[in-house]
């Protein structure tokens, strides 16, 4: 029988909780810009929120580069509110510094991976953006702890294709 040598991880609501940190970014998001959201329900906000996550996501899957998907995010979310658009960037740029930083952790997993580290190689796939996907791995004080980070964005394939596992098992 063969030892297990290793162990992958993916991020998102397996390590980083993406709802938990969704909710508060957009708490940050209505606290900053109050004026646009008054009168705008915080559950009926973060329903439009989530429905826009969903949408732009599906929009990424088919082939929206990583670059409009942030912008399209906050498009979609705003269109649903039926909130002008004139603050998109601004938006967009408080929650993609903000969100992966926010302290969102699966409940156990930084513990598990703590416990893991020493007896076994440790290492991430995911399908989120570089810039994002490593913040939260930092956040959750845990980034150090993986030998490897395979990213669909960097790579050029996406799970479930099983060609970036092959990958990140050619590793060193």
């Amino acid at each position: 029988m063969k030892m297990i040598r290793g162990v992958f991880f993916d991020v998102d609501d397996t390590l980083f909780d993406r709802a938990l940190a969704q909710r508060k970014a957009l708490r940050l998001i209505v606290e900053r810009y109050s004026e646009l959201f008054e009168g705008i329900d915080e559950e009926w906000a973060l329903s439009a929120f989530l429905a826009s996550d969903r949408i732009s996501n599906d929009e990424y899957e088919a082939g929206l580069p990583g670059k409009e998907i942030r912008n399209r995010r906050t498009e979609i979310f705003l269109d649903l509110l039926r909130i002008s658009r004139h603050r998109t960037k601004e938006i967009t740029d408080l929650y993609v510094n903000e969100y992966p930083r926010l302290n969102a952790p699966v409940s156990g997993a930084k513990e598990l991976i703590l416990n893991l580290a020493p007896k076994y190689t440790l290492g991430v796939i995911s399908n989120g953006l570089p810039d994002v996907q490593y913040k939260k791995l930092e956040a959750l004080g845990v980034y150090s702890k993986f030998e490897c980070i395979v990213l669909s964005e960097v790579l050029g394939i996406a799970k479930p294709d099983p060609q970036i596992f092959h990958h990140a098992l050619s590793l060193p």
